[in-house]
């Protein structure tokens, strides 16, 4: 009967505790990263929430959030803060959809991509609008 493990079964187990410490390092820091781009991805969504309801806008121009909201009694600390958010957008036209002939016009709809930059991160949305 024998006491002890030989060298080959603890070799065996250390090589197989190693291979699992690594799987579980590499996991770890795949989800550090995909939560990161979450919460990059959340931050641009809610603070693009000001310029998706506004028709006019230049492409390529930064924009802080203070020139896009209409808040009234802010602070100097609020407006500062609002100030320092800077967004840039790029609207491309994709296409126009006919929708109706009323008689006096002919009625489209465009569409197409939205590009909204914050920071180092950027994201699409596709908008719609009144062609003119």
């Amino acid at each position: 009967m024998r006491n002890a493990f030989s060298f080959i079964e603890v070799l065996i187990s250390v090589m197989v505790l190693a291979f699992l410490g690594t799987a579980l390092i590499k996991f770890n820091s795949f989800n550090k990263r995909a939560m990161e781009r979450n919460i990059h991805s959340q931050e641009i969504i809610l603070l693009s929430s000001a310029i998706l309801s506004r028709e006019n806008l230049d492409n390529e121009k930064e924009m802080d959030l203070l020139s896009l909201t209409e808040f009234k009694n802010l602070t100097n600390e609020d407006r500062e803060f609002l100030k320092s958010i800077t967004l840039s957008i790029n609207k491309e036209i994709e296409d126009k959809i006919f929708l109706a002939d009323d008689g006096n016009e002919k009625l489209y709809l465009e569409y197409g991509d939205l590009k909204v930059k914050y920071k180092d991160y950027t994201q699409n949305f596709l908008w719609m609008g009144k062609a003119k």
